[in-house]
């Protein structure tokens, strides 16, 4: 992975290339439909380290804390050992003029030291105790009839394993007790994409704190680049995931279908057997002159070639 860019651990990175005809005819004369197998089959053809049925088994809070545990050490050592570390979450977008909302991917290094998967949220680290705290934002009672069951701060605080959680209404007031001697918040470009992180803000920060918007930055990108064990493991999971599918593809390629076909079937079996709903990528699924082109399957050429 990447030092300074894409590094989601909940999701499997991949690329299908369908080549050539011979190719796909060797695939073709011993396909075999696609087959959901049981946790103790797969067990049984695929060695011990082969992924559980969910992603439950594996997945576990102690990855967000290791993580949170891995910047500390490294920015004591690099920066300093006192003041509050502020980060900002993701928000919910709605696609262009719609009331349409995308299903919400969590800024990166948001859900590397929280795991939280809601929109909306901020999270501080303090430097010197190492304490979590997650601001959550305060949801109108109406959410309740549309989404479900409004979790209250205790139980947010037990779900993401954290030491406190306050409204961010609240955030003000919870700075106000801290009285931190520095605000850290991380603001920087991703070296792949060019693209700057947002730093977190709230009214007055700026006016009433000592703010370093320069120093965690480049802190965080070398702390992500070191995977604890509890990310291996993940990603030991969800390259297996993507491994599985993409030999469902392959099972699944012959003359006649389309490539949207193979995207489908990749989607299908990261998802049903890996219980990995989001994708790094859009799946290439590039038969013939495709597979020359190394971003295809885009809006523009959608997998959409009839396989020969």
């Amino acid at each position: 992975l990447p030092r300074h860019g894409r590094t989601d651990s909940l999701t499997a990175q991949v690329a299908f290339v369908a080549c050539f005809a011979r190719g796909l005819r060797s695939v073709a004369g011993r396909r075999r439909p696609l087959q959901i197998r049981s946790s103790a089959a797969r067990s049984a053809s695929t060695g011990p380290e082969a992924p559980a049925r969910q992603l439950g088994t594996v997945f576990s809070l102690r990855m967000h804390e290791l993580a949170r545990e891995a910047l500390l050490e490294r920015f004591r050592q690099d920066v300093g050992a006192a003041g509050v570390l502020l980060f900002a979450g993701g928000g919910d977008a709605l696609r262009h003029d719609t009331d349409h909302e995308d299903v919400f991917r969590q800024e990166s290094t948001f859900h590397y030291l929280f795991g939280v998967r809601e929109p909306g949220y901020l999270g501080a680290i303090d430097v010197e105790s190492g304490s979590a705290t997650l601001f959550a934002p305060r949801l109108p009672p109406e959410y309740a009839l549309w989404m479900g069951k409004i979790k209250d701060p205790d139980q947010i605080r037990e779900h993401y394993g954290v030491a406190e959680v306050v409204y961010t209404d609240e955030i003000q007031a919870w700075f106000e007790r801290a009285a931190p001697k520095k605000v850290y918040v991380q603001r920087g470009k991703n070296s792949d994409s060019g693209n700057e992180v947002a730093p977190a803000d709230f009214d007055g920060m700026r006016d009433r704190y000592d703010v370093d918007q320069e120093a965690l930055h480049a802190v965080v990108y070398e702390s992500r680049a070191r995977k604890n064990e509890e990310e291996l493991r993940l990603l030991r999971y969800v390259n297996r995931v993507s491994s599985d599918a993409h030999i469902a593809m392959m099972r699944q390629a012959r003359p006649g279908i389309m490539e949207y076909q193979l995207e489908s079937t990749f989607a299908y079996s990261c998802y049903f057997n890996g219980g990995c709903r989001l994708l790094s990528y859009t799946p290439i699924a590039g038969s013939g002159p495709n597979s020359a082109v190394l971003h295809y399957g885009h809006a523009g050429a959608p997998n959409e070639r009839r396989l020969e």
